[in-house]
């Protein structure tokens, strides 16, 4: 099953003009966790949840065009778990799909929806961390921008009462909700005073938690998903599990050692995911040609004195007609040297088949004349 197969076609958008407050609305209407960006037609970019959230500036004026980041895009032709390794590799819920112009987004739940998957709650249940009922919007805040996380369970007496998620603090900045604590004027005052996160309580923004025995089984888990942003496990301990974990396991289970790229801890996750998703093209179209082994790569970090670092790729990829390697393609932009690395590979390769295809023809063109 492809991309275009499952993708979403009709797409909520926005676009740079738009306030901050404008795409949470979107957002909180449509259940959705990031918006892409249109500008004169084409995609600018997209604007996600956790930006919103660790922006400072008042979303009632501040614009669009002040937090959208660039987006990863996928082809309507790759296939569901490539779409699963790009989602994890990004960190994001959906990315656009891309034939020319923005066509359609595909998103963790489209995946979800159509994949099978043998496996067990260890294999996907992770320990999470979580507040206590006492806490407030300003330390779940915290916790999200400190540990990269997504939402937080609400606990009490030892069990889970409530979920604050990034769609629950991002409706508090939207300035159009009356929450407890000292925010009794937020109602006249709208944004115009800043909202102060430590006096609103968890217990009145959290969210109605999905709660399941770790004895229920994956299936059961997997049919919550569908529905819901993530399942509790209950074990003893408390267990969570979300459709990123799911997608971790099935790009996994997907490819083992079509190639490994050493150098990349120091990279950022959206550069790495455009490596990544340009290794994956090139080893889409040359698999065409000849019978590839794991491709072996390297990413070395050039760093001068007061200067801008530069990035130098090595690559070597073992196939049935020869060991083609790549060496020393250096360039300011991470992204673009490994692009051009793989550019270099494909040419190699294919001046290789071509050769190889000429002989052929050549062979049965004299056998033919025997």
């Amino acid at each position: 099953m492809l991309v275009k197969d499952v993708m979403t076609k009709k797409v909520i958008t926005t676009s740079p003009d738009e306030t901050i407050s404008q795409a949470i609305a979107k957002m909180r209407q449509n259940k959705l966790h990031q918006l892409p960006v249109i500008d004169d037609g084409k995609l600018a970019g997209i604007v996600t949840i956790n930006k919103i959230i660790i922006h400072e500036s008042d979303p009632s004026t501040a614009k669009v065009a002040n937090i959208m980041i660039r987006s990863p895009t996928i082809k309507p032709d790759y296939s569901l778990e490539e779409a699963a390794e790009l989602l994890v590799n990004a960190d994001m819920r959906a990315v656009p799909v891309v034939d020319r112009e923005m066509i359609g987004m595909i998103s963790e739940n489209d995946i979800l929806n159509n994949v099978k998957l043998s496996a067990s709650i260890d294999d996907v249940m992770k320990g999470c961390t979580y507040v206590n009922d006492n806490d407030n919007a300003g330390k779940v805040k915290q916790l999200f921008v400190r540990k990269n996380l997504s939402r937080v369970p609400v606990m009490k007496n030892g069990k889970a009462i409530g979920i604050v998620g990034t769609m629950e603090l991002a409706c508090l900045l939207e300035g159009k909700q009356k929450y407890g604590g000292r925010t009794s004027g937020m109602k006249d005052r709208g944004y115009k005073e800043k909202m102060n996160l430590n006096e609103i309580s968890v217990m009145t923004i959290m969210r109605q938690p999905v709660v399941m025995q770790k004895t229920d089984g994956m299936a059961k888990a997997l049919s919550l998903l569908k529905s819901n942003e993530e399942v509790l496990v209950e074990n003893g301990s408390l267990g969570i599990i979300t459709p990123k974990d799911v997608l971790k396991l099935l790009h996994a289970e997907k490819k083992q050692a079509y190639y490994q790229i050493a150098g990349l801890d120091d990279i950022d996750d959206f550069d790495v995911a455009k490596i990544q998703q340009a290794c994956d093209e090139t080893i889409k179209k040359l698999a065409k040609m000849a019978q590839l082994q794991s491709m072996n790569a390297k990413i070395k970090t050039i760093k001068q004195g007061g200067g801008k670092a530069q990035y130098e790729i090595h690559a070597q990829l073992p196939t049935n007609i020869g060991t083609f390697v790549v060496s020393r393609v250096t360039n300011r932009n991470v992204v673009t040297a490994v692009q051009e690395a793989m550019k270099n590979l494909e040419r190699e390769i294919i001046k290789k088949y071509e050769k190889i295809k000429k002989a052929d023809r050549a062979t049965r063109a004299y056998m033919r004349g025997k």
